[in-house]
């Protein structure tokens, strides 16, 4: 990560011009130099005294710099600065969160099981609700009324006299016999009929449902892809809303906030340090630098504490 250093050397308060200062930079964790003497060559032409340098570091380490003005005395001769490290922390964790964003398959649901077996009770069910066989009830509803048809009829036989069947005059059906029935024999004449109907009675398996070609119907039918493209809409539509569910969590404005900040230009004052985004005009925090005995720290001071002000 580059990371701009800005120094401001005064002379009895007064920005010193013409300066060739020497830059030595160690890492706070060995205290091992990794520039060492480089003389800063960017001096401001507006802001007398500014200089600044641009430095590559390691976002996991953080750094003391030491600016040597040569030619100043006293006070005034050594300019004091920290890098931190925290910056880069947070490039980790915008990393981490991007990276579970470029990957929206691992939040899909593993359907595909259920994808068979949903199809295949479908299937069943539309079967099922294609045939519509008489229930018990209904075939013992329909013998029973057999029964007692014939029951009837026979009753009305036994119920009709020899004198009735001798009879011209005997009423069928609402009509007469209109042929002369004199000589007909009292018996045998309906046993023919009368054998039909109690073979219809022995006989009820006759009036049941025939669903041998059920088992077939269904053996043919295919249960697997028929409603794929159906469940495969519903496994995207879960796959989005899961998206949605964990990028709403997010606080984007914090996100945006930690890049901001180091981002751009730094500006140290008369108590105080100013960052600003990559434009190096737009504010993001302005902070209150310390110096040890817990005051303000002027610009050759060495801060030992930074507070947010804004």
């Amino acid at each position: 990560m580059t990371v701009e250093i800005d120094i401001l050397f005064l002379e009895n308060d007064i920005g010193k011009q013409g300066l060739s200062p020497l830059l030595t930079i160690s890492r706070s964790s060995d205290f091992a130099a990794v520039v060492s003497g480089e003389v800063i060559s960017g001096e401001d032409t507006v802001i007398p005294g500014h200089y600044k340098h641009t430095f590559e570091n390691d976002e996991s380490e953080s750094y003391f710099v030491q600016v040597d003005s040569v030619t100043l005395t006293g006070d005034e001769r050594f300019a004091w600065a920290k890098i931190p490290a925290y910056l880069g922390e947070y490039t980790t964790s915008i990393l981490a969160i991007q990276a579970d964003l470029d990957n929206p398959d691992q939040y899909k649901a593993d359907v595909s099981a259920l994808a068979i077996e949903a199809n295949v009770q479908g299937h069943v069910t539309t079967v099922l609700n294609l045939y519509d066989p008489p229930t018990r009830a209904e075939l013992t509803s329909d013998k029973n009324e057999i029964i007692l048809s014939g029951e009837a009829k026979i009753d009305a036989l036994n119920n009709i006299a020899v004198t009735d069947i001798l009879s011209d005059s005997t009423p069928f059906a609402g009509s007469y016999i209109d042929v002369a029935i004199s000589s007909r024999n009292e018996s045998g004449e309906y046993d023919s009929e009368l054998a039909a109907i109690q073979n219809d009675l022995d006989n009820p398996d006759q009036y049941k449902a025939d669903v041998t070609n059920l088992d077939a119907a269904i053996s043919t039918r295919s249960p697997i892809g028929e409603y794929d493209s159906d469940l495969a809409l519903l496994s995207l539509e879960a796959t989005s809303q899961s998206i949605k569910t964990k990028t709403d969590t997010l606080d984007w404005d914090d996100i945006t906030f930690l890049k901001d900040r180091g981002g751009g230009r730094w500006l140290r004052d008369v108590g105080t340090l100013t960052l600003y985004k990559s434009d190096n005009a737009t504010e993001v925090a302005v902070f209150n630098l310390y110096n040890i005995s817990g005051e303000l720290a002027g610009l050759n001071e060495n801060v030992f504490d930074i507070r947010r002000l804004s």
